[in-house]
């Protein structure tokens, strides 16, 4: 189960001084400079997903989660994107969100509404999240 604590804040990510930001759009990514001027993408961990993964084992996910951020396939998405922009996958827009992302979004609001967050503040800080601020369509299930 998450903790509320979880909600607002993680160790190794700036403390949010900001009280709504679960009202807010919270993106999966974001990106940095280095001290050396090299572009680099985090993990956002607090994306309402991230929070409960890191709830069931921090160690690990936190673990597994730098380690994708270390490997993201840049110069493979770059060649893909350069050959042909059409085939990238933000090229296709779908309408229609997949069976797996609508069970997802159900189940982070009926975690967020037994951690005690109000039904519609839980319902707003999923519809908010990446991915599922691309499908209007999920808010219908979240009930």
């Amino acid at each position: 189960a998450i903790r509320k604590s979880a909600l607002r804040y993680y160790p190794r990510e700036p403390r949010i001084s900001d009280p709504n930001i679960l009202t807010k759009r919270v993106p999966l990514w974001s990106d940095f400079k280095t001290r050396d001027g090299l572009k680099k993408y985090k993990i956002n961990r607090n994306h309402p997903l991230i929070l409960l993964l890191l709830e069931t084992n921090k160690k690990v996910v936190n673990n597994a989660l730098k380690l994708l951020e270390e490997n993201v396939p840049i110069e493979l998405i770059l060649m893909n994107q350069n050959e042909d922009p059409a085939f990238h996958e933000l090229e296709k827009k779908l309408e229609i969100p997949s069976q797996e992302l609508i069970d997802l979004a159900v189940e982070l609001y009926k975690i967020n509404v037994s951690q005690g967050i109000p039904e519609s503040l839980a319902r707003q800080q999923i519809m908010n999240a990446t991915p599922f601020n691309l499908f209007p369509l999920i808010n219908d299930y979240l009930q």
